[in-house]
C-alpha cells in the first residue's frame, strides 16, 4: 500500500473584500488499494474560489475505507447530492454512500458485486446512460477486459457482465480496454487510452454494446488527419456547460465537440476546440509528500464540471487542476481558437494516488426546472441557446421565460425552459423531442400551439420521471 499523506491545508490568501464565485466540496478517491484490504480512500475536502481570483482548499476528511477506489459519481436518483457511488476496482464491488450533512464519514453503505456471476468482476471508470442503470469499465485487461458490468439504479443488485463488440475495448489490441465513457443524452461515447499516454481513440457506444469510431480533427492547428490512435481520451466527462466530451490523459485535457457546440463544425465529425496541456511533475514534489512515488508522472484521469464554466481535474500524480472558462465566449477551456483564455487556472498537490474527482456544484443530473424556476430562482442557469440555425442570446431566453400570458407567450415559456432542461441533462422523452422543432416553427409565425405547451410543460414538471432541480 502506498502511503497516505496527511490532509493538507492548500490556500492562496484571498484579497481583501474579495467576494465569493463559487463554494462547495470536492469528493475524490485514491486508487492505492486496488482490490484490497480496505483502506482509507473517499475523501471529502471544502472550496471556495473568489473575486481575486483565488481559489482556497481546505483540509480533507476522510469518506470511507473500501476495498478499492476509482470511479465516483452522485447517485441521479438523489437530488440532493447525498448519495455517491464509487467503483472498487478489481475487488468485484461497488459501493453506494449516504453522506451525513454535518459529518465527514459516510452515515451508510450499500456494496454489491460488480459482476454477479463471477469473482473477478471490475468497477473503475462509472457512467449512467439515465437514473435507472450504472455502467461499470473494468479498466484492467486482467482478467476480463471486453466486458461491461450493469447494475440499476438505486444500487440493490449485484451488476450483470455485457461483452462489448466492435472495434475497440475488445481486449485485443494496443488499447485493450475502454476506459472512460460520457453521455451525450441518450448516445454514449467512449474512450480507451492506456495510463499517461496520449494513444486514444473515440467513437460511439451503442446500448447494446458495441462500439464504433467516429472522427475527430484538431481545430486548434487547422488539423484535417482523423487522430483516433492519439488522442487523450483515458478519461471522458460530458460538460453540460459547453455541450463538448472533456477528454483527458497524460499531461493533456482536449475539448471534442460535435457540430453545434463550441462552435464546431456540423460535419459528423468531433472537433478538437480546445487543449489545456500541464507540467509532468506534480506542483510540490518531496517537500509536500515525499512517499508519492508517481510525482514524476502525469495523468489526467478524470474531470468534472458544474455547468457554470469551471472544470476541476485529477491526475494520479496527486495534483488538482481548476479551470475558470466562464469568460470565453464559446465556452472553450482555453482561447487556442482566439476566444478568452481562463480567468483563472491553478493547479494544487492533494494526496498521492489521487484517482477521480466530482464537484458537489454538478447540476447535471437529469432534474428539471419550470419557467417560473428559472425567472425567480435559477435565472444564472438562463444561457444563450442555439436551436435550428436560430440564435438567441441569453437575454432574450430569460424575457421568452419570464413572460407572462396564454398563446404563443405561454408556448415560447414551455419551449425554452424545455431547451434549457435538456441542455443541462435531463431526458426528454421522445414525445418531447419529436416537437421541438414543429414548436419553434410555431412560436417564430407568431402562434401557440396548446398541445406543444401542454406535453412541454409537462415535461418541465417532471412528467418524465425527473425530479426538480434544487440547486
Amino acid at each position: 500500500m502506498i502511503p497516505i499523506a496527511l490532509g493538507l491545508i492548500l490556500t492562496l490568501v484571498p484579497a481583501a473584500h474579495a467576494a465569493t464565485i463559487l463554494s462547495g466540496n470536492l469528493f475524490y478517491t485514491t486508487y492505492q488499494t486496488q482490490g484490497g484490504p480496505a483502506g482509507p480512500n473517499v475523501y471529502k475536502m471544502a472550496f471556495v474560489y473568489d473575486s481575486a481570483p483565488a481559489l482556497t482548499l481546505s483540509a480533507d476528511c476522510l469518506v470511507a475505507s473500501l476495498m478499492g477506489a476509482d470511479g465516483v459519481l452522485f447517485d441521479p436518483n438523489d437530488s440532493t447530492h447525498k448519495t455517491i457511488i464509487v467503483g472498487e476496482q478489481k475487488s468485484n464491488r461497488v459501493a453506494s454512500l449516504a453522506l451525513g450533512t454535518s459529518s465527514c464519514a459516510a452515515i451508510g453503505v450499500t456494496e454489491r458485486n460488480a459482476d454477479g456471476t463471477a469473482a473477478t468482476g471490475q468497477a473503475y471508470a462509472l457512467a449512467t446512460p439515465n437514473k435507472g442503470t450504472l455502467w461499470m469499465i473494468p479498466n484492467d485487461p486482467s482478467p476480463g477486459p471486453n466486458h461491461i458490468n450493469v447494475a440499476t439504479l438505486p444500487l440493490t443488485s449485484d451488476g450483470v457482465p455485457n461483452t462489448v463488440t466492435g472495434p475497440d475495448g475488445t481486449g485485443v489490441t494496443g488499447n485493450p480496454v475502454l476506459t472512460g465513457i460520457a453521455f451525450i443524452g441518450t448516445q454514449g461515447y467512449y474512450g480507451d487510452a492506456n495510463d499517461a499516454v496520449v494513444d486514444g481513440h473515440f467513437g460511439t457506444i451503442s446500448s447494446g454494446f458495441v462500439t464504433a469510431r467516429v472522427a475527430v480533427v484538431d481545430d486548434t492547428v487547422g488539423g484535417t488527419t482523423d487522430l483516433n490512435g492519439s488522442l487523450p481520451t483515458h478519461g471522458m466527462t460530458y460538460d453540460g456547460y459547453s455541450g463538448c466530451i472533456i477528454a483527458s490523459g497524460a499531461n493533456q485535457i482536449w475539448q471534442l465537440c460535435p457540430g453545434g457546440s463550441g462552435g464546431a463544425a456540423s460535419d459528423g465529425k468531433f472537433h478538437v476546440r480546445a487543449k489545456i496541456a500541464t507540467g509532468i511533475n506534480c506542483v510540490s514534489p518531496g517537500d509536500v509528500d515525499p512517499a508519492n512515488a508517481n510525482c514524476g508522472i502525469s495523468n489526467w484521469d478524470q474531470t468534472t464540471t458544474d455547468l457554470a464554466g469551471h472544470l476541476f481535474g485529477a491526475n494520479n500524480n496527486g495534483d488538482m487542476l481548476f479551470v475558470d472558462y466562464s469568460s470565453n465566449a464559446s465556452r472553450l477551456i482555453n482561447g487556442n481558437l482566439g476566444g478568452a483564455n481562463p480567468v483563472y487556472q491553478t493547479e494544487r498537490y492533494v494526496r498521492a494516488a489521487l484517482d477521480e474527482v466530482i464537484d458537489g456544484n454538478d447540476g447535471n443530473l437529469g432534474c428539471v426546472v419550470t419557467p417560473g424556476g428559472y425567472k425567480n430562482r435559477f435565472n444564472y442557469k438562463v444561457i444563450p441557446l442555439s436551436f435550428m440555425g436560430h440564435n438567441y442570446t441569453a437575454g432574450q431566453v430569460m424575457t421568452i421565460v419570464s413572460s407572462g400570458g396564454g398563446g404563443v407567450n405561454a408556448l415560447g415559456r414551455a419551449l425554452f425552459s424545455a431547451l434549457l432542461n435538456i441542455h443541462y441533462g435531463a431526458v426528454a422523452p421522445a414525445s418531447v423531442t419529436n416537437i421541438l422543432a414543429a414548436a419553434e416553427a410555431d412560436y417564430i409565425a407568431g402562434k401557440g400551439d396548446s398541445t406543444f405547451t401542454a406535453t412541454l410543460d409537462g415535461f418541465n414538471n417532471g412528467s418524465a420521471g425527473q425530479p426538480e432541480c434544487t440547486k
